[in-house]
């Protein structure tokens, strides 16, 4: 909201200033922001001159006697023991309803309210989704029309604040900071709901609501919309809160007054009563604490009331939630949940702490009659027989209404733009900033969840603390009690089963045959991982780092793991060069949007654009491509340089091969040679550099050619000689990647005792364990691309020596590895002796991996995370013949893609599938060399550097292969293939698992046929000739 932000905020007063003196009018006051709000600006802006609540008598009680009642809430006990008597002195009631023509005042007190108020907070709202149209009309939007209409007259309004609701436009995915069009015609709402009947009305709600799921939502919609008519003419700010929640702090942590969100899932499943939800377990939840949501508001109000309303200015829209700040899916709720029952149960448990999340709506349904319907009839059976009032169903049908409303939230995803909440705190002056200052990123979500459960125990189910030590040993047995029951349970069930006489005959038909059973048990479909919450600097705290290759797979991770575990560094400069009339500005820009930096994204949302910036250049130009300015500019100021950049491809001309990965690096050399303070520089060069000996050593072996002559001939020679030629130097090594790349480490090793120097090589780079997600990959290199090739079916063979131990290195393990050697290097002075430490960046003997497991596994996943529109079943077999090989790419690639192409081609489609082949066998034969050779790589250096890691620097750069565990590491790094590379949708995963087994049928019905063909002529053959030697006979 610049119209409110671009000013000097020397002159502006602060919070306290600002409401210091004025008459406050807040509406919904006892309510749960009411409450909080009103404590709020009693306790930190206490010279406020008074507080008006509109309070309606309710259920035989006076307006004053509920103002009585109010103060009584434990919500008011910080303001009671350090303010007393404030409240008393400070809030007054004012009778009214905002359902009622004109609020219901009486015509003293609207006289009172329009000559003496100041501030207008408008809170008061029904937030139940199955409220009846017309009323959620006459509370929600005829309400605030009359609010508005008062707004209007009152003589020294400063800021009128209406509160919202993040989720008033639902049908749409991404909601942003706006107002969007009004769902219908406020005025043909209201005419509807005062001349339709009500049953008539009942029955046309849905069709008038459309894509919206409730009256609150629809309602809620359209009052901004009343709001935002008066732009101009009332000073106005909308607030519009996620699911608010328990606090964090105040009025103190885990203050709740309702079921809403969490809480009321965290005491429905530790009351036991509640062992299904359905819902999906990667959603993300927006739920924002009461707290947060209350400084927001009155900082929206001071910022909205400290400038001058002129007629131009437009309404200001905070969504006040979570956003990627601090996020947390369903899945983990529910898992938090269970695990802080262990250290704090609730009283008078009915069954052990449980519940899951269950994806499916019909199975879903299914639970709920046999987990919960049926249990709590029988419950209340017992109950009635021992003469007590029954109470279960009826807590059940309460819980099942309940979650039937939530469906629509729990199993959709919207994104919300917050980028006006978290830009309205950094308006916040100094000396406010203990006081009214929010943020969601510190918050620690496991202590959170805890104190909202502690809260929900304390003051909504009224249990005391006192209670805990016997609620736990309640708790231990339930247990007990529910283990028990299960083992009885499906011990019945197994005996039960075992006796059926069909099972009888099968398990001793099975018992009499002889089978070899592949079994991964190993493999773990769900993997649970847990972000550490580590803040180590690794010693560059402060340090400038330039990094070429950023925009790589490797390049990436390292700016994500620098950026999220040195967060204190001053800058990083990424050289990126003008790509397809994309410049480099926009190329960062793109860079920052992969989901390589979700978790950055999420819980230190502007550390990226405060500390990478751009440099324009190229590594394929001379001096890099870099201006004057920009060259000066990292003379002056880089401390450490990342060379990544790289062509990795093994087809590339030897002329392109030498330019990008000798010349490029001769160019960067030079640059560090002129940098000023220069304390690491690490070059990134490959454990396939020396593919002519083995084993292969931590040692810099001799060059394969004289990379000045290679320089010189590369530049004098034209490009078709040089193809001619390329085979004959490049001698044993197989493809100018290797034979570039071996050279560039020669002109790194001139600069031995010049430059301080690492030289790290990594071996093939996968997919990640851990960091910056589990499984994050992009490319197709290694496991993910056999993975696809045989999930897809489009691959049935593949030429490699089964036995054939591969050699890959997690992508974070490689950053991390960078990283370190940085450390190690940069933390120790140059001296002109100096030796390169060199690192194979490798699994040597760690964590070996067979070729054949490689592809059996990869298969395995292939059926467990089918991929979408599958051609065949997943297949795959492992040739060691290359005669054979090549004739079952015949067979089974080439002459089925020629088919498909030519189905293709007779339906009018763009036929495709043999270039797919031809790029895959393209791509086999440059892999063979490494698929069918064995290499011993020895990488000591690499193994002793992590054993160099300062305790503290540990848990964010300790690396260890050792204890990976294969499978469940592979089955991650599929799923991130799947995910991040073919970009496919969890939800889909259902559907691609039935096109799966329809292909495995097909798959099985071709072959029956085939060899069924097969044997019919085979056995024709026989039967004829015996019929000829009959017949001659």
């Amino acid at each position: 909201m610049e119209f409110l932000e671009d000013r000097d905020f020397s002159m502006v007063p602060t919070i306290p200033e600002f409401y210091k003196g004025k008459t406050i009018f807040i509406t919904g006051g006892s309510g749960f922001m009411g409450k909080v709000l009103t404590e709020k600006l009693l306790y930190s802006c206490s010279e406020l001159d008074r507080i008006y609540l509109l309070i309606r008598n309710k259920k035989g009680v006076k307006s004053e006697d509920r103002l009585a009642a109010l103060y009584s809430s434990d919500c008011f006990a910080r303001l009671k023991k350090e303010k007393p008597g404030l409240f008393e002195s400070k809030v007054f009631v004012v009778a009214g309803d905002v359902t009622e023509p004109g609020l219901g005042l009486s015509d003293e007190d609207r006289t009172l309210l329009i000559n003496r108020v100041n501030i207008v907070f408008h809170v008061a709202a029904s937030v139940r989704f199955d409220d009846p149209l017309p009323y959620a009309v006459k509370m929600n939007l005829r309400g605030t029309i009359e609010m508005v209409d008062l707004a209007k007259e009152m003589r020294n309004l400063l800021v009128f604040v209406h509160v919202s609701t993040s989720y008033s436009n639902t049908n749409r995915e991404t909601i942003e900071e706006i107002m969007y069009p009004p769902h219908a015609d406020v005025k043909d709402t209201l005419e509807v709901c005062e001349k339709v009947d009500e049953h008539t009305l009942k029955i046309l709600t849905p069709k008038y609501l459309g894509e919206v799921p409730n009256t609150y939502a629809f309602t809620k919609q359209l009052a901004e919309h009343v709001v935002y008519e008066c732009r101009g003419q009332l000073p106005i700010v909308i607030i519009r809160p996620s699911i608010v929640i328990s606090s964090v702090d105040e009025p103190m942590p885990g203050w709740i007054e309702n079921f809403n969100g969490p809480v009321g899932l965290l005491v429905a499943s530790g009351k036991g009563i509640m062992r299904s939800i359905y819902s999906d377990p990667d959603l993300i939840a927006d739920y924002i604490p009461v707290d947060i949501s209350i400084k927001s508001m009155m900082v929206a109000g001071w910022l909205r009331g400290t400038k001058k309303l002129e007629p131009t200015d437009d309404v200001a829209i905070y969504n006040c939630c979570a956003g990627q700040t601090n996020t947390i899916t369903m899945g983990e709720l529910v898992n938090m949940g269970l695990e802080i029952y262990a250290s704090m149960p609730l009283n008078d448990m009915l069954w052990h702490v449980g519940g899951d999340i269950t994806t499916s709506k019909t199975i879903n349904y299914v639970k709920v009659i046999f987990l919960h319907l049926l249990p709590a009839i029988l419950v209340d059976t017992l109950l009635w027989l021992l003469g007590r009032k029954p109470m279960l169903v009826k807590v059940q049908r309460r819980i099942y209404i309940a979650n039937q409303a939530l469906e629509y939230y729990i199993t959709k995803q919207w994104t919300f733009n917050n980028r006006n909440l978290l830009r309205l705190r950094s308006c916040i002056k100094k000396e406010d900033i203990k006081h009214f200052y929010y943020e969601m990123e510190e918050v620690d979500r496991y202590q959170f969840f805890y104190n909202s459960l502690l809260g929900g125990r304390r003051y909504l189910l009224k249990e005391k603390d006192e209670d805990l030590p016997k609620a736990k040993a309640h708790y231990r047995r339930m247990a007990v009690l529910d283990k028990t029951v299960q083992y009885l349970f499906w011990g019945l069930m197994l005996l039960w089963f075992l006796n059926l006489s069909f099972v009888k005959n099968i398990l001793s038909a099975i018992l009499k045959t002889y089978a070899t059973i592949v079994n991964f048990s190993s493999v773990q479909v769900l993997v649970l991982y847990r972000e550490s919450s580590v803040k180590v600097q690794l010693n560059k705290k402060g340090k400038t780092i330039f990094i070429t290759g950023g925009s790589g797979f490797i390049g990436k991770v390292l700016i994500e793991k620098l950026l999220y575990s040195c967060t204190e560094l001053s800058k990083i400069y990424l050289l990126l060069r003008s790509k397809k009339n994309v410049k480099p500005e926009d190329r960062l820009a793109n860079l920052y949007s992969s989901l390589c930096f979700n978790r950055l994204r999420s819980e230190k949302p502007d550390v990226f654009g405060s500390k990478v910036f751009v440099i324009s250049g190229d590594v394929m130009e001379p001096g890099l491509g870099l201006s004057l300015e920009d060259r000066e500019l990292l003379i002056n100021e880089v401390n450490v340089i990342f060379h990544v950049a790289a062509s990795v491809r093994f087809d590339d001309p030897l002329k392109f091969a030498i330019q990008m990965n000798l010349k490029g690096t001769l160019d960067t050399l030079a640059l560090a040679k002129e940098v000023k303070k220069i304390f690491a520089f690490v070059h990134v060069s490959t454990s396939y550099s020396n593919t002519n000996r083995d084993p292969i050593e931590e040692v810099l072996y001799p060059p394969l050619a004289d990379w000045r002559k290679t320089l010189a001939i590369c530049d004098s020679v034209d490009e078709h000689t040089l193809r001619v030629l390329t085979p004959k130097y490049l001698g044993e090594i197989p493809n100018t990647y290797t034979f570039s790349k071996q050279l560039a480490e020669h002109v790194v090793s001139e600069y031995k005792g010049q430059l301080p120097i690492v030289i790290v090589r990594p071996s093939i780079v996968i997919s990640s364990i851990s960091e910056p997600m589990p499984g994050w990959v992009e490319n197709f290199n290694g496991p993910v691309g056999i993975f696809v090739a045989c999930g897809k079916g489009i691959m049935r063979t593949c030429h490699v020596k089964p036995d054939i131990v591969s050699d890959f290195i997690p992508v974070d393990t490689c950053a991390k590895n960078i990283a370190a050697a940085a450390w190690v290097r940069g933390t120790k002075r140059l001296e002109p002796t100096d030796d390169i430490p060199i690192y194979n960046c490798c699994a040597g003997k760690l964590n070996g991996l067979k070729m054949h497991d490689l592809v059996e596994m990869s298969k395995f996943f292939g059926a467990q995370l089918p991929l979408d529109g599958m051609l065949w079943c997943v297949g795959g077999k492992i040739t060691t013949n290359a005669n054979v090989h090549y004739l079952k790419v015949l067979i089974q690639h080439l002459l089925p893609a020629i088919l498909v192409d030519t189905v293709l081609w007779l339906l009018g489609k763009k036929p495709m599938l043999v270039k797919i082949q031809r790029r895959i066998y393209i791509a086999d034969l440059a892999l063979r060399y490494y698929t069918t050779q064995q290499w011993t790589f020895d990488n000591k250096n690499f193994v002793a550097l992590r054993s160099s890691l300062k305790e503290e620097d540990k848990d964010a750069f300790y690396y260890e292969l050792e204890s990976l565990d294969i499978p469940t590491f592979l089955m991650n790094g599929c799923y991130g293939g799947r995910k991040y590379l073919l970009k496919e949708k969890d939800e889909d995963l259902p559907a691609a698992k039935v096109h799966c087994r329809r292909m495995v049928i097909l798959d099985k019905i071709c072959q029956v046929v085939f060899y069924g063909a097969i044997f019919y002529w085979m056995f024709k053959k026989v039967i004829d000739y015996y019929n000829v030697e009959t017949s001659v006979q």
